[in-house]
């Protein structure tokens, strides 16, 4: 859950240090090794338990770190992410910002910033963080995909389809990649592109009920109902609880 991993050896070596000044009747400088200590094991602490979902009581560990140090990059990052998960989207912005505030290059802390953002309908926001993400990191393959999806959000769809071809340069088996170019494509009119799309989506996955249901949207506006048809039927075989929204379509994060 955090931007790094403090290893065990680390703990150790604190532990060790501490102890060692501790024989040498230095106690304030023993107790500040104790809270490195400390740190390190509540910050740990605190991703297992929210990999159990007790996310409440996670949130609790980071704290505990925080309040030995206001200044522990993964503390205040991982409670982000944990409040990001529980939707309370104000609290992990602000956590963030924290993040930010001591170390400005943390690309993912930016990302998860305008995923949170976009998550409470701040589109434009979201872009300008998922912009600060690739500055640090131009491969960032989720922030290209997810700075699509806001620009779609916004219209903008010659825009969204840039990001979306930018990730495919990264990594061209990216299926959602392929299905979110398309709705772009079919948003601007653009049906027999947005098919050549979503039939990539399937080649790398077969499988893929989102695409099967976009090619079945985009036939449909090509007055190919027919065809359409067996395409919505497919999906509905593929997974039986999929939305059918012809002449529609939701972009994939």
């Amino acid at each position: 859950m955090g931007v790094s991993s403090a290893g065990i050896s680390q703990d150790e070596d604190w532990l060790t240090k501490g102890d060692e000044l501790y024989k040498l009747g230095q106690y304030e400088e023993a107790i500040e090794c104790y809270d490195r200590v400390l740190e390190i094991v509540l910050d740990h602490k605190g991703n297992a338990i929210g990999k159990l979902g007790r996310y409440e009581e996670a949130i609790e560990c980071y704290d505990n770190v925080l309040e030995i140090n206001p200044s522990v990059v993964e503390a205040w990052y991982s409670k982000g992410v944990v409040y990001g998960k529980i939707g309370r989207y104000d609290r992990a912005i602000k956590c963030y910002d924290h993040v930010l505030e001591i170390d400005p290059y943390v690309a993912a802390a930016w990302y998860n910033k305008g995923v949170a953002l976009y998550m409470s309908g701040e589109y434009d926001e979201a872009i300008k963080c998922y912009h600060r993400t690739l500055e640090i990191n131009p491969d960032y393959a989720k922030a290209w995909n997810n700075m699509g999806n806001a620009f779609g959000k916004l219209g903008r769809y010659d825009r969204a389809i840039e990001c979306y071809g930018r990730l495919l340069e990264i990594n061209p088996n990216v299926v959602a990649a392929w299905n979110n170019k398309g709705i772009s494509l079919r948003k601007l009119g653009r049906n027999d592109e947005a098919i050549t799309c979503f039939k990539k989506s399937l080649k790398i996955n077969p499988d893929y009920a989102k695409a099967w249901n976009n090619i079945g949207i985009s036939l449909d506006e090509l007055g190919e109902h027919d065809e359409a048809i067996t395409c919505y039927n497919k999906a509905r075989e593929i997974d039986p609880n999929i939305t059918i929204t012809p002449r529609k379509g939701a972009p994939d994060s």
